[in-house]
């Protein structure tokens, strides 16, 4: 019984043994058909993959001027062994990719746009093992199968250009931090108080534009918003000071700067509402990759002050620049027109159209200040009054030769002789308590850029417009601020020629009452302007950032500088001061006295070489520390204008399905 056992069990390992080298040599068929579908699917991907790059790194379009995309991605295919002449199918179309949720990407086809290209390839192999035994045995199978690829791939980024404003200030020391606290308090209606480390600090922190628009969006609750939308929101000046610290913080930034940012916060506290599209001038044209560009956090905050006071004239108060009778001088500034201080946009679209919508375009502030000088500041000034004085006497005699009037009561006309009314001038020296006023407005400087290129080396050009200079010296009339228009200014009096009607006989009766300037008179007026005769224009030049002496970075990194080359402003402007002259005024009703007066070169000639010296030495030493400190302090510069540039040319096609 054993015997017959061991034989049957010896049988049914054969068939066992037969069966397993069966299964092994189906599923080693299975693995090598598997394998085969596997890389001729591979093939097929990388031939629609290579064949997407290569239309979207041209730009290709589907209808349009351009390359054609259908061109374009057949011509790439056939050089990596697909033929779409012969094979099943090879399809392309353009339209636009967008995320939905879950942030899924879906192609929407629009031949009109070709912000992405997608292509399809389809490849007819035979049918694996399996497949070709199923049909054997049904009679009815397919010996081939049909493989399909997609590709959707986007074009390189735009070009990138960026152009920034270097702040006048670099170092602040004790004194420099009371004048800006002083500056920026008056600005805010509030309390600022940060010391000079805190200022240094904020000139040497760099934050990225891109956490500070994140961190801005959060503030503002608009989590969802689009850049847009962020740039035309009113904002608390709060809020944005909140984002700065946000950004400041992600930045590394010292607890020096930090504190600096709270107190301002807590300064801005009453200041008015601003948008950020007022001082950062980001559009359509500017993809993501652009906020990456890095801003100066000092300059940052300074045109934030800047843009919430430009709605109101803040007094500045000077007493620490050391000015010799301070406190009859009133400071008065208003912001005309916020700075500008840092923009980034597509060069290409820049150089179609530099004034255009897609302009890439910085400029600085436009700033108008007017300082008032009282009279007892006047009267302190040496020999003011007595050359005054000293002119009257030859002036009177001139008069009285040909008049026959005699102011010390000695009457060589008939008529007055007989006891009839006559006119008796009566010179009064400063009348009326007067004050000085001074008047310069700096037009905003800026620079666009114009032209760009990034092969065989990365150039950029942009056209720099220096600001020009009105100084207007007198009695300002009007309201000073008003952002439309220049202010008018009068001459400021200095000899007022009033006369009187009087009826005396040998010297004895009496006058009536004095008719100021029926006679004409003498005063001080200065209404130059510096550069062009338009206030409003100003003086263009080139800068051009080529190798080897400019070596432009790509976005996010350090910007290259340069200095426009102009004529010195501030020299013009106190050379223009210098050369401050007195002119006649002619009474309200023309008369002989006031003939006699415009017509008299050796009086006024007298008056111009006595008080033009007197005057300028009186205004020079107030203007010197407004030039040199409060106007340079706000980011207004009269002498030179430095920007730098970016340029970044480096883009790639990408793969997005």
């Amino acid at each position: 019984m054993s015997f017959r056992f061991a034989a049957r069990q010896r049988g049914a390992i054969g068939l066992m043994a037969a069966l397993t080298l069966g299964l092994a040599v189906l599923f080693s068929l299975l693995v090598v058909d598997s394998g085969r579908l596997y890389l001729e699917q591979r093939k097929l991907q990388r031939v629609v993959d290579m064949s997407a790059l290569e239309a979207a790194g041209q730009r290709a379009v589907c209808t349009g001027t351009g390359a054609n995309a259908l061109s374009t991605a057949q011509a790439a295919a056939k050089r990596n062994g697909f033929d779409p002449a012969v094979e099943h199918a090879f399809l392309v179309a353009c339209g636009k990719v967008s995320t939905g949720a879950a942030s899924q990407r879906s192609f929407a086809q629009n031949n009109a746009i070709a912000e992405a290209i997608r292509v399809i390839a389809q490849r007819e192999v035979p049918s694996s093992f399996a497949s070709g035994i199923i049909s054997l045995f049904k009679g009815n199978g397919n010996p081939t199968t049909i493989l399909q690829a997609t590709a959707v791939a986007t074009p390189p980024p735009p070009p990138l250009a960026a152009l920034t404003l270097r702040s006048n200030l670099l170092n602040v020391d004790t004194d420099r931090s009371l004048l800006l606290n002083s500056i920026f308090s008056k600005m805010l209606g509030g309390n600022l108080n940060i010391n000079a480390v805190g200022y240094q600090g904020l000139l040497g922190t760099d934050i990225s534009l891109l956490d500070f628009l994140d961190a801005a969006k959060i503030e503002l609750k608009l989590q969802a918003g689009t850049l847009d939308e962020l740039l035309n929101t009113d904002a608390k000046l709060t809020s944005l000071v909140s984002a700065m610290i946000t950004a400041a913080t992600k930045a590394g930034s010292t607890l020096d700067v930090i504190s600096s940012l709270l107190n301002l916060q807590v300064a801005s506290q009453n200041s008015p509402l601003v948008k950020l599209g007022d001082i950062l001038n980001l559009n359509g044209s500017t993809p993501s990759a652009g906020l990456g560009a890095t801003v100066q956090l000092f300059q940052l905050a300074q045109a934030l002050i800047e843009l919430a006071s430009k709605n109101s004239a803040a007094a500045i108060d000077l007493t620490s620049v050391g000015i010799p009778g301070l406190l009859s001088v009133t400071v008065k500034a208003r912001v005309i027109q916020a700075a500008q201080f840092s923009d980034v946009g597509d060069p290409a679209l820049a150089k179609l159209n530099p004034t255009g919508p897609n302009q890439i375009f910085v400029k600085t502030a436009q700033i108008r200040t007017v300082l008032s000088i009282k009279l007892p500041l006047l009267n302190a000034v040496n020999g003011l009054l007595t050359a005054l004085n000293g002119i009257i006497s030859p002036l009177t005699g001139a008069l009285n030769s040909l008049l026959h009037l005699d102011l010390v009561a000695t009457i060589d006309s008939v008529l007055c002789l007989l006891g009839s009314k006559c006119d008796m001038i009566d010179p009064q020296v400063m009348p009326g308590n007067p004050s000085i006023d001074v008047n310069i407005e700096v037009a905003s400087a800026n620079s666009r850029v114009v032209d760009y290129s990034c092969k065989p080396t990365k150039t950029l050009t942009a056209q720099t417009n220096t600001a020009g200079v009105v100084l207007q010296v007198g009695t300002i009339t009007g309201d000073a601020f008003n952002p439309a228009s220049l202010p008018t200014v009068a001459p400021l009096p200095l000899i007022d020629i009033g006369i009187m009607k009087c009826q005396k006989i040998l010297g004895l009766g009496s006058c009536g009452p004095r008719t100021p300037f029926a006679g004409g008179g003498l005063g001080l007026k200065v209404d130059s302007r510096v550069l062009p005769n338009d206030p409003g224009a100003s003086a263009s030049q080139n800068l051009l950032y080529q190798p080897p002496a400019s070596v432009l970075l790509n976005i996010g990194k350090k910007p290259v500088y340069l200095t426009t080359v102009n004529a010195p402003i501030v020299g013009s402007l106190k050379a223009t001061l210098a050369g401050v002259k007195v002119q006649a005024f002619a009474s309200p009703s023309p008369n002989l006295l006031s003939t006699l007066l415009n017509i008299s070169a050796s009086v006024l000639t007298q008056v111009n070489n006595t008080l033009g010296a007197l005057i300028a030495g009186l205004l020079s030493p107030l203007l010197d520390p407004l030039l040199d400190n409060v106007l340079s302090l706000l980011g207004v510069q009269l002498n030179q204008f430095e920007v730098g540039a970016n340029l970044q040319c480096d883009g790639r096609p990408m793969l997005v399905q």
